[in-house]
């Protein structure tokens, strides 16, 4: 059962990570954003890897067993042993390590990527 949620939430980034690479006006910008609010996740960081079997995509795995593909600006910045919280309805990574914590907005790496396309 575990597979298939992490499957699904792989299949849901894999998703998200091609429309974005096709969003060329505002309003696909927006859809993509509000997508990626709906995600949820929280955990420590127990493994970094480059999933050579899906695409190269960068990836960590959850305490929690659930794998999360990322952007390289958000995966660099990330280590083994964080623990990371994205709540629903924000766009906001939240890193925490060891006495500091390191917020991301994801929004800004998706329109970087998106003026680099």
């Amino acid at each position: 059962m575990q597979k298939n949620i992490t499957r699904h939430l792989q299949l849901s980034m894999i998703i998200s990570l091609i429309f974005l690479f096709g969003c060329k006006s505002e309003g696909d910008f927006t859809r993509y954003i509000n997508n990626m609010k709906k995600l949820e996740y929280q955990g420590n960081v127990e493994r970094k890897f480059v999933d050579k079997y899906e695409h190269n995509f960068l990836t960590i795995q959850l305490s929690n067993g659930r794998e999360l593909v990322l952007w390289p600006t958000e995966y660099y910045s990330i280590n083994t042993g964080d623990s990371l919280s994205k709540t629903k309805n924000s766009t906001i990574l939240s890193i925490y390590r060891k006495n500091k914590l390191i917020k991301i907005d994801l929004r800004e790496n998706i329109r970087f990527f998106n003026d680099k396309s």
